[in-house]
């Protein structure tokens, strides 16, 4: 499925969230959520999470990722963030992946 990852992160009154460093978006919490630290995580699965965030990282501005991908992807969001950000990223997410649904993707 194709992402944007641009999309931005807002407040209840539709204002993008601002941090002193930068804006939020969905690739900044994809990525912050990915790289997140667990010391109980298997090395193969850290490797997996790295190369999606690094898919992500790289998008410009879609990234092209898969079920799987984006079902990892929800899971540490919805670990590692409150219901504003959660609630939102989801939403992007589960909408790419329905604008995907009976689209031939071989």
């Amino acid at each position: 499925m194709k992402i944007d990852v641009t999309q931005p992160i807002c407040d209840l009154d539709g204002n993008q969230i601002s941090e002193p460093d930068q804006k939020l978006t969905l690739r900044s919490i994809c990525e912050r959520a990915l790289l997140s630290f667990n010391d109980n995580l298997a090395a193969d699965k850290k490797v997996l999470r790295y190369d999606v965030a690094m898919k992500i990282h790289k998008a410009d501005p879609y990234a092209e990722i898969t079920v799987e991908e984006c079902a990892l992807i929800k899971e540490r969001i919805g670990e590692d963030f409150s219901p504003l950000v959660v609630g939102q990223t989801w939403s992007m997410l589960e909408a790419a992946a329905n604008s995907d649904e009976g689209t031939d993707n071989n």
